[in-house]
Protein backbone atom coordinates (compact mmCIF):
# COMPACT_ATOMS: atom_id res chain seq x y z
CA UNK A 1 0.00 0.00 0.00
CA UNK A 2 1.70 3.34 -1.40
CA UNK A 3 1.11 6.41 0.50
CA UNK A 4 -0.77 9.01 -1.02
CA UNK A 5 1.89 12.15 -1.09
CA UNK A 6 0.51 13.88 -4.40
CA UNK A 7 -0.26 17.71 -4.28
CA UNK A 8 -4.22 18.29 -4.41
CA UNK A 9 -5.51 19.65 -7.61
CA UNK A 10 -5.19 23.55 -7.12
CA UNK A 11 -1.66 23.73 -6.38
CA UNK A 12 -0.99 21.06 -9.87
CA UNK A 13 -2.22 24.08 -11.85
CA UNK A 14 -0.79 27.07 -11.69
CA UNK A 15 -3.76 29.03 -13.42
CA UNK A 16 -6.31 27.13 -11.17
CA UNK A 17 -4.17 28.55 -8.26
CA UNK A 18 -2.89 31.57 -8.92
CA UNK A 19 -7.01 32.51 -9.95
CA UNK A 20 -8.07 30.72 -6.67
CA UNK A 21 -5.58 33.02 -4.60
CA UNK A 22 -7.18 36.11 -6.44
CA UNK A 23 -10.60 35.24 -5.10
CA UNK A 24 -9.38 34.41 -1.75
CA UNK A 25 -8.01 37.80 -1.44
CA UNK A 26 -11.29 39.94 -3.19
CA UNK A 27 -13.23 37.48 -0.37
CA UNK A 28 -11.12 38.35 2.25
CA UNK A 29 -10.93 42.43 1.39
CA UNK A 30 -14.82 41.84 1.49
CA UNK A 31 -15.10 40.53 4.46
CA UNK A 32 -12.99 42.99 5.91
CA UNK A 33 -14.17 46.04 4.55
CA UNK A 34 -17.87 44.07 5.09
CA UNK A 35 -17.25 44.36 8.50
CA UNK A 36 -15.46 47.63 9.29
CA UNK A 37 -16.88 50.26 7.22
CA UNK A 38 -20.35 48.73 6.02
CA UNK A 39 -20.97 46.71 9.05
CA UNK A 40 -22.91 43.73 7.00
CA UNK A 41 -20.63 41.07 8.00
CA UNK A 42 -21.14 39.93 12.24
CA UNK A 43 -17.66 38.71 12.86
CA UNK A 44 -14.71 38.97 10.55
CA UNK A 45 -12.48 36.90 12.56
CA UNK A 46 -14.23 33.88 12.68
CA UNK A 47 -15.19 34.22 8.92
CA UNK A 48 -11.89 34.70 7.86
CA UNK A 49 -10.44 31.51 10.10
CA UNK A 50 -12.47 29.31 8.84
CA UNK A 51 -12.13 29.90 5.36
CA UNK A 52 -8.66 30.06 6.18
CA UNK A 53 -9.13 26.62 6.95
CA UNK A 54 -11.00 25.74 4.13
CA UNK A 55 -7.97 27.14 1.56
CA UNK A 56 -5.68 24.98 3.49
CA UNK A 57 -7.43 21.58 3.18
CA UNK A 58 -8.15 22.58 -0.45
CA UNK A 59 -4.62 23.10 -1.14
CA UNK A 60 -2.76 20.35 1.08
CA UNK A 61 -4.79 19.47 3.99
CA UNK A 62 -1.96 19.51 6.37
CA UNK A 63 -1.61 21.41 9.68
CA UNK A 64 2.01 21.59 8.56
CA UNK A 65 1.26 23.74 5.79
CA UNK A 66 -0.06 26.31 8.31
CA UNK A 67 3.41 26.35 9.82
CA UNK A 68 2.21 23.73 13.15
CA UNK A 69 4.98 21.52 12.82
CA UNK A 70 7.63 20.96 15.63
CA UNK A 71 10.19 23.18 15.97
CA UNK A 72 13.82 22.07 15.66
CA UNK A 73 15.46 23.65 18.22
CA UNK A 74 12.98 24.31 21.36
CA UNK A 75 15.91 25.94 23.63
CA UNK A 76 15.69 28.59 19.88
CA UNK A 77 12.20 29.34 20.32
CA UNK A 78 12.21 30.01 23.45
CA UNK A 79 15.70 32.08 22.91
CA UNK A 80 13.32 34.07 19.84
CA UNK A 81 10.31 34.58 22.21
CA UNK A 82 12.69 36.04 25.03
CA UNK A 83 14.56 38.85 23.26
CA UNK A 84 11.11 39.68 21.18
CA UNK A 85 8.98 40.43 24.70
CA UNK A 86 12.33 42.29 25.69
CA UNK A 87 12.43 44.28 23.04
CA UNK A 88 8.90 44.93 22.83
CA UNK A 89 8.48 46.05 26.38
CA UNK A 90 12.04 48.40 25.94
CA UNK A 91 11.06 50.06 22.34
CA UNK A 92 7.77 50.41 23.76
CA UNK A 93 8.81 52.31 26.90
CA UNK A 94 11.86 54.22 25.30
CA UNK A 95 11.03 54.84 22.22
CA UNK A 96 7.14 54.98 21.31
CA UNK A 97 5.53 56.50 24.48
CA UNK A 98 8.60 59.29 24.48
CA UNK A 99 8.10 59.64 20.15
CA UNK A 100 4.26 59.62 20.87
CA UNK A 101 3.93 62.25 23.69
CA UNK A 102 4.92 64.86 21.45
CA UNK A 103 1.92 64.32 19.06
CA UNK A 104 -1.16 63.56 21.74
CA UNK A 105 -1.68 64.63 25.32
CA UNK A 106 -0.91 62.34 27.86
CA UNK A 107 -4.03 60.44 29.01
CA UNK A 108 -5.79 61.93 31.89
CA UNK A 109 -7.29 58.88 34.63
CA UNK A 110 -10.66 59.60 35.28
CA UNK A 111 -11.54 59.92 38.96
CA UNK A 112 -14.64 57.98 40.02
CA UNK A 113 -17.44 60.49 42.10
CA UNK A 114 -16.70 63.73 41.09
Amino acid sequence: MALETETPFPSTNPVVSRALSAFELLFGAFIVIGHNVFHIVSNEVIVLFVLGLASIWLRDGRWSAMGFKRPVSWRRIFLIALVTAGARILLGQFVIEPVTGFFWPPAVRASIGE
